[in-house]
């Protein structure tokens, strides 16, 4: 899900394209609410659309599938915007996240929130078979989400290193915060501070190479 900048549109644009380097035939969800100059050539990322998307993946993930979210939007503590045309059409909250979330539960699941002070939604949404990686500290802002900006700092870091498919996440996800951390640094902005969160039901998928997620 993106809710209208170029940058939020990137990252899922990226996401997919590393989802689809894993599995070509991955089943792959897209919802963006287009920024300004952009086509609406995707389903609008409504507080609707998203619950409903996350209820048909938890209806037809299979017990050996993984599954990755991907949310990337405008956030503030304890709540994620949504908007479209310049129209805020409503706000998502931890708890409500959590239930959207529900039928997923025992299922293997990757999440990474990738919005300001989205750090604050970690511990609602930790679980035993959940990865979740947020793009900031609960009482920070994450950077790159400017209109014109690529991607968000977060996912591109995340999503955007060489040689992605060999490494493991409990390998990957480490590296990526230290850039992170370097390239705010660099550019003398405040740390964001991002944080992770790794279930216990889950642990020995972190360790596994991403290109051996489907073995």
């Amino acid at each position: 899900m993106h809710s209208e900048s170029n940058a939020f549109r990137g990252d899922v644009l990226l996401a997919e394209k590393v989802m689809r380097g894993i599995d070509p035939q991955a089943v792959v969800f897209k919802l963006s609410n287009p920024a300004f100059g952009q086509e609406a050539d995707l389903p609008f990322a409504t507080r609707e659309n998203v619950a409903a998307v996350l209820q048909a993946i938890g209806a037809q993930a299979r017990p050996q599938d993984k599954v990755v979210v991907l949310l990337t939007t405008h956030g503030h503590v304890n709540l994620l915007e949504v908007y479209a045309a310049n129209t805020r059409l409503g706000v998502v909250g931890p708890a409500e996240l959590r239930e959207w979330l529900a039928p997923l539960r025992g299922q293997p699941t990757l999440l990474m929130v990738s919005a300001c002070y989205s750090g604050s939604f970690l511990p609602t949404l930790r679980g035993p078979s959940r990865i979740v990686l947020t793009a900031a500290a609960d009482d920070r802002p994450s950077f790159g989400c400017q209109f014109h900006s690529r991607n968000t700092f977060f996912i591109e870091e995340l999503l955007g290193q060489p040689g992605l498919a060999a490494q493991s996440l409990s390998d990957w996800v480490p590296q990526a915060y230290r850039a992170i951390e370097q390239r705010e640094l660099a550019l003398k902005l405040a740390p964001s501070q991002p944080q992770a969160f790794f279930g216990a039901d889950v642990q020995a998928w972190a360790r596994q190479p991403i290109a051996q997620w489907l073995n």
